[in-house]
């Protein structure tokens, strides 16, 4: 039995493994590599469903339910308009500079020329970071609380890390270092990381159904795996503090001035977007446990996976 389990686990991770490949190349097509024809927003919007739709269909079969391949679809492909071009020098081997503003440089400021190429880095990480959070908080927040973890809502911190790595890549006939690495290394995290989550959900709630003899449309409460009550409070503390830095992106970036019309309207609408989201969805978790508190009911799980869907 245990040479089975050891099989079969190794057997899972190197197919998901693999299967993440398909994610990272379906990145670095939305990135470039595939231009759809037809106008600006045709292009913009086929290329963000290039990769939202398939990486909500894997979420989604994985998880054996509908749920996470809606909330999937929509906020990764909307996510996926706001622009970080302005954040892409990560390494110190890069000098370049843009005049463009980026919707997170009212809290880590802007850059300016002249900039040594180490502040640059620290600049552009932290940039990074929360621009990959603006792409993951949203849906794993609300993945969180359907039961599927709180590893995707996090993972978008470490963007700047792969964005990083490709510039450390060789080049090839089919790919070159720099910026095309780096879009297909995230590419499959995001994958490692959605399918991993989208399983192992799936599995907990199978473990508890088993137990309770519950079906799978029963609200689920204890498959979020946060288990201490603090460290779900903290989670929902620092989900609401990404809010309130989305909240005063947005506003900043309305006001800022810039040329490229079109790329700012875009970025405005993912950045609007994906903050409404996060904001209801914090409501409905929050008005459904006041409401269930003034019902007396004891519910020492409240923060740990309130079912929004």
């Amino acid at each position: 039995p245990h040479l089975r389990k050891i099989i079969c686990t190794t057997g899972l991770f190197l197919g998901i493994l693999l299967l993440s490949a398909v994610g990272g190349y379906l990145n670095r097509a939305r990135g470039g590599a595939v231009h759809p024809d037809g106008d600006y927003w045709f292009q913009h919007v086929m290329s963000r469903l290039m990769f939202g739709l398939p990486t909500a269909a894997i979420v989604g079969m994985c998880a054996l339910s509908w749920r996470p391949f809606v909330v999937v679809a929509l906020l990764t492909s909307v996510s996926l308009i706001i622009g970080w071009g302005c954040y892409f020098d990560v390494t110190t081997q890069q000098h370049g500079w843009t005049s463009r503003q980026g919707v997170f440089d009212w809290l880590i400021g802007r850059q300016e020329e002249g900039w040594p190429p180490v502040k640059v880095m620290y600049h552009n990480y932290a940039g990074m970071a929360l621009r990959g959070l603006a792409w993951t908080a949203p849906q794993g927040y609300i993945l969180y609380h359907m039961g599927y973890g709180w590893h995707f809502s996090m993972t978008g911190c470490l963007m700047s890390v792969p964005y990083s790595f490709g510039w450390f890549m060789r080049s090839y006939s089919w790919m070159a270092a720099g910026q095309p690495w780096s879009e297909t290394i995230w590419g499959y995290w995001i994958w490692v990381v959605s399918i991993t989550s989208a399983m192992a959900g799936l599995l907990e709630q199978l473990r508890e159904n088993s137990t309770t003899g519950h079906g799978r449309h029963v609200p689920f409460y204890l498959s979020s795996f946060i288990s201490n009550r603090w460290l779900a409070i903290l989670f929902e503390v620092w989900n609401a503090a990404l809010t309130v830095i989305f909240l005063c992106s947005t506003v900043f970036y309305a006001m800022v001035q810039q040329l490229d019309v079109k790329n700012k309207g875009q970025t405005f609408f993912g950045l609007f977007f994906v903050t409404v989201v996060l904001l209801a969805a914090q409501a409905v978790v929050f008005t459904s446990v006041w409401l269930t508190k003034r019902k007396d009911i004891d519910l020492t799980y409240e923060l740990r996976g309130v079912a929004i869907l």
